[in-house]
């Protein structure tokens, strides 16, 4: 929720997101349009080529024209981890996930286009967590995104495994292991 981010948001010490002082009846975009939509896209491009710096300040300003835009802070965060901002990027991460639910909520009264991506945004929400000092927070995030997927992903699979062992929980530890090898067994890196 709003106040979750805005918790986090005051917990770290941040200015708080803007989507939390957005107009609450103002609609939860999944698709940028406009400036917004060119701006991302440009962003995007500038991830790509490894500018994340650039990338970055484009993504914060995706988020001051289109608050509640789910991919906007999303993609922030992605940069906000890349440059090792971790603090800032939970937020960023939570402020998506936080749109997605929300979104899906507005979605099942009135029909309109889902955010299908909420288990991905909960896998970097929850990778982060892990690498960040939250295992806990890192597993939550992890079994819902699982969960969510509803088939074996390796990737879920792997982070979950660690989270569940730094939490103690060994046996789903090594059943996650176990699994996430069998998948990417025949993958050379």
């Amino acid at each position: 929720s709003g106040a979750t981010t805005a918790t986090a948001a005051a917990a770290l010490g941040l200015p708080l997101p803007s989507a939390a002082e957005a107009d609450p009846a103002a609609e939860i975009q999944v698709v940028a349009s406009g400036d917004a939509k060119k701006l991302f896209n440009e962003g995007r491009a500038l991830e790509a080529q490894g500018n994340l710096l650039a990338a970055q300040r484009l993504y914060a300003k995706v988020t001051k024209i289109s608050p509640r835009f789910v991919f906007g802070w999303s993609n922030l965060g992605n940069t906000q981890v890349a440059l090792g901002s971790l603090d800032e990027a939970d937020v960023s991460y939570t402020t998506s996930v936080d749109l997605c639910r929300e979104k899906n909520k507005e979605t099942e009264q009135f029909g309109a286009r889902r955010c299908d991506d909420l288990y991905l945004l909960l896998l970097n929400r929850g990778s982060l967590r892990l690498n960040n000092g939250d295992p806990k927070g890192a597993l939550k995030d992890l079994n819902e995104a699982d969960t969510l997927r509803a088939r074996p992903d390796p990737l879920i699979l792997q982070n979950r495994a660690r989270a569940r062992e730094l939490n103690g929980l060994y046996s789903a530890a090594d059943k996650d292991y176990s699994v996430a090898i069998s998948m990417t067994s025949n993958e050379v890196a």
